[in-house]
């Protein structure tokens, strides 16, 4: 059975969690949900693919002592907290495009240069996440060019390990988690476990039997599409364009729930997402995008955990 019941919240108003509205939205969160657990996006960025410069100090990002206010908030709701570290590039390029490749070769100075950067953003909300108690924390997301550099990693984990103590992470790409070398220096497997509807048994099952290998515990950690009519054949795709269908989200979200319920492996499920500035109701119902809040597929969501939580007090 799931255990941990998580929705991510974020957008790309960061600095939003120092907002006086913002403890009210993660109590609404739990309340229309049902989750027992919120995972924290922080976004930092860089202005392109191959820049190697990580900025996580930028005005849109949250004050720590904000952060920190928010953290302990969720915990009096009773939340576990994960810490999501994550970057974004100005330019519009997927995080999955960041690379040092020029001209078939890897630029070794350029890459050396941006993990550093990296591993300080990183170690600093490790250093919160200790502060706070956080349940877990991830220390890369979808991050698919770079995982090879498996010793860099590694040595990041262990830098980490010395700063925070609760359980760490790595956020894979759907259909690509065997590329991460490191599973064996990690606590939990995780997956964006963004399959297609049409391959989801069949990628989660390949991801189960790799988290079996490594002998750990699986998460899938954003999981949802679109409010568009297709939309839950590529449920990673963000820049498409479509018509309205809000039962794709349900439809989605109702194979990402059968497919886990049939595997004691999968001891977590993340939904993608909350918004940290929450849309008025009105105005969800012709919302496209990842956000469930005043849609049908939020109500599902809270019907399933629910239910579940009932089956679990018996």
């Amino acid at each position: 059975m799931v255990n941990v019941k998580a929705i991510n919240y974020t957008g790309f108003n960061y600095q939003s969690i120092g907002e006086e509205e913002t403890k009210e939205n993660l109590y609404l969160m739990q309340r229309k949900t049902a989750c027992n657990a919120v995972i924290i996006v922080l976004g930092a960025i860089q202005e392109e693919a191959d820049s190697v410069t990580v900025n996580y100090k930028h005005p849109v990002m949250p004050k720590d002592t904000d952060l920190i206010d928010f953290i302990k908030y969720a915990k009096q709701l009773g939340l576990q907290v994960f810490l999501k570290p994550v970057i974004d590039c100005e330019d519009g390029s997927c995080r999955s495009e960041i690379d040092f490749m020029k001209d078939g070769a890897f630029q070794e100075e350029s890459w050396e240069q941006w993990f550093q950067g990296y591993s300080e953003f990183i170690l600093h909300y490790a250093r919160i996440a200790e502060q706070t108690n956080c349940e877990m924390l991830f220390i890369g997301c979808r991050l698919l060019r770079l995982v090879g550099q498996a010793n860099s990693w590694r040595s990041l984990i262990e830098q980490v390990r010395s700063s925070y103590q609760g359980r760490i992470t790595y956020e894979a790409n759907a259909y690509f988690e065997k590329e991460v070398s490191f599973w064996d220096s990690l606590d939990v497997v995780a997956t964006s476990g963004n399959y297609s509807k049409h391959q989801f048994a069949k990628g989660l099952k390949e991801t189960v039997e790799l988290a079996e290998k490594y002998k750990k515990e699986l998460f899938l950690t954003e999981c949802g599409c679109m409010s568009m009519k297709g939309a839950s054949i590529r449920p990673d795709i963000w820049d498409v364009e479509g018509m309205l269908s809000l039962q794709e989200q349900v439809d989605f979200l109702q194979v990402v729930f059968e497919n886990c319920s049939r595997h004691n492996g999968v001891r977590g499920i993340g939904i993608w997402c909350w918004n940290n500035r929450r849309q008025s109701a009105k105005s969800a119902l012709q919302d496209k995008r990842y956000y469930i809040y005043g849609k049908p597929a939020c109500e599902y969501i809270r019907q399933v955990w629910k239910e579940e939580d009932y089956k679990s007090a018996m």
